[in-house]
């Protein structure tokens, strides 16, 4: 989700890391900012995650430390796992079997790598 305004981000290819993956993922996300993945015959039953398009609202500044974050299968299906968002106010309500990220915008000094 946009982590500014609140609304879903569809025009985005996240990098998604499953189980012991060294290989991600780039799923498109439907109109509503989602993605269904099969995970039961995963191991270890976790996913990392990274925004291709966007930046991480994880963290205060446009970086790669959300790749090595792992969350497990077993919290996101027991309860649902919502991202802390520092690029807004908004903070979803979990749900289990629900993974949200917030991501915002990158600005140009960001996407030229400054």
């Amino acid at each position: 989700m946009d982590g500014i305004t609140g609304l879903p981000e569809w025009f985005e290819f996240p990098n998604i890391w499953i189980g012991a993956s060294t290989d991600s993922r780039n799923p498109r996300l439907n109109i509503r900012g989602e993605i269904q993945i099969d995970v039961t015959e995963v191991s270890p039953r976790e996913i990392r995650f990274l925004p291709n398009w966007y930046a991480d609202c994880r963290y205060h500044a446009d970086e790669d430390t959300g790749m090595k974050v792992r969350y497990a299968f077993d919290e996101i299906l027991e309860s649902g796992v919502v991202g802390k968002n520092v690029c807004g106010w908004f903070h979803a309500k979990s749900q289990p079997g629900v993974i949200v990220f917030y991501v915002r915008h990158r600005t140009l000094l960001e996407m030229i790598g400054l």
